[in-house]
């Protein structure tokens, strides 16, 4: 984790990514450094309801998953929160995230990650995304989102 001094370096690798869904209403006109696409190595990603679920490697086990040796890591980008904003912005975030209940932000490697509960892995998990990178995901909830959450009767059903 970054000094307060230097601002708090935050991994986003789904909703929050330039192209996400989020990325626009919460990073996007904030001037905030990035880096190019990076891979954290110790994490795997699964698939949600039209969002990803980033889980350490070792925690599969304990949700009854096992993740293949082809799993290759998560792919995001890190950002650096300024130090002045970073409780603001961040808590935005982890309201955003669900922050106990969905998810927990926890540091990794001097990152900031949302990692998925177990609770939530268990109820909303889906396939293990080899290739790591939501953005490459073709998953049908990732497209069909916007109108799931813009519906005023909550999520439309199944077809």
């Amino acid at each position: 984790m970054a000094t307060p001094d230097a601002g708090e370096l935050l991994f986003v690798y789904g909703t929050l990514r330039p192209g996400g869904r989020y990325w626009q209403e919460f990073l996007a006109g904030r001037d905030l450094p990035m880096s190019a696409p990076t891979r954290v190595a110790d994490l795997v990603l699964l698939a949600g309801p039209g969002y990803p679920l980033a889980v350490r490697r070792h925690d599969l086990a304990g949700a009854g998953l096992l993740a293949p040796d082809s799993a290759a890591g998560v792919v995001g980008e890190v950002i650096t929160v300024p130090g002045g904003a970073s409780n603001e912005l961040l808590d935005d975030l982890d309201a955003l995230e669900g922050v106990p209940e969905l998810f927990t932000r926890e540091c990794i490697d001097g990152l900031w990650v949302y990692l998925a509960t177990p609770a939530t892995v268990a109820n909303l998990g889906g396939e293990i995304l080899t290739h790591g990178d939501w953005l490459l995901t073709d998953d049908p909830s990732r497209d069909a989102w916007e109108q799931v959450r813009d519906c005023p009767y909550g999520p439309l059903p199944s077809s």
